[in-house]
C-alpha cells in the first residue's frame, strides 16, 4: 500500500474548529468506483483515523477519545488531496525525487503523528457529518496527549484475517466490493457475517 508520485450516526459528532490530533488508523479500501459529473472511474483509496484526546465521548459508561477520519485517493502527485494534506501537516514541501527513491510515499509513516486538525460540518441525506477540512502542524511550544487507541493498519496488500473480521460490518461491505478484497477473501466465499453490500459511501456512519 504506497502513494505514488504519478498518475454521522450512533456516534455524536465532534464539535466545529480547531482541535489537536493524532493518526492512529489508516484503513486500505481497495480500488473503488467512483462517479462524477457522469463519468465513472476507479481509484485505490484509504480512510485515515485521527483521535481528537480533548474532546471526548462517553462509551459504556467510560469517556473515551473521538475520532474522525479521512477519505483519501492513494495517489502522491502534486493534485492529490493526500499529497496537500501532508504537506500542510508537516509544513513543507515534499521531494518527488526522494518520494520515487523510497518507492512512493507509506501512509503508514504517519501512525502516531499529532497535530491540529480542521473540522467542519456539512448536511447530506438530512444527516450532519464532521469532516476533516484541514491539517496543521502543532505550533511551538503546543503538546498533544499520549495516544490512547492502539495504533491499527488493514493493508488489501498484506492481508490479515484477524484484522479483517474486526472491521465494522459495513467497513468490510465497503472494502469487500475492491478487486484486491476479493482476491484476498477468494472469489464466491461468503462474508463472515454476510453483511449487506452498501451501495453508497455517504451511508456509512463515522467512526467506522
Amino acid at each position: 500500500m504506497r502513494a505514488e508520485t504519478s498518475g454521522s450516526g450512533d456516534f455524536e459528532n465532534p464539535k466545529e474548529g480547531v482541535t489537536v490530533g493524532r493518526c492512529y488508523r489508516i484503513v486500505d479500501l481497495g480500488t473503488q468506483e467512483q462517479k462524477y459529473q457522469g463519468n465513472v472511474n476507479y481509484k485505490r483509496q484509504i480512510l485515515v483515523s485521527f483521535e481528537l484526546p480533548l474532546l471526548t465521548m462517553e462509551l459504556d459508561g467510560e469517556k473515551i477519545p473521538m475520532a474522525i477520519s479521512k477519505k483519501y485517493t492513494l495517489s502522491f502527485n502534486g493534485k492529490a488531496s493526500l499529497r496537500k494534506d501532508m504537506e500542510a501537516w508537516y509544513g513543507k514541501k515534499f521531494n518527488d525525487k526522494d518520494i520515487e527513491a523510497s518507492g512512493g510515499f507509506d501512509p503508514t509513516k504517519i501512525l502516531g503523528k499529532p497535530g491540529q486538525i480542521l473540522i467542519e460540518h456539512n448536511e447530506s441525506q438530512g444527516k450532519t457529518y464532521a469532516n476533516v477540512a484541514g491539517l496543521m502542524p502543532l505550533a511551538e511550544g503546543q503538546t498533544c496527549p499520549d495516544q490512547v487507541n492502539e495504533s491499527f493498519v488493514f493493508d488489501l496488500d498484506e492481508f490479515d484475517r484477524d484484522k479483517w473480521d474486526s472491521l465494522s460490518e459495513k467497513m468490510r461491505s465497503w472494502i469487500a466490493k475492491s478487486p484486491e478484497a476479493k482476491k484476498a477473501l477468494g472469489e464466491g466465499q461468503p462474508e463472515k457475517d454476510n453483511p449487506a453490500v452498501v451501495d453508497d459511501f455517504e451511508d456509512l456512519d463515522l467512526p467506522f
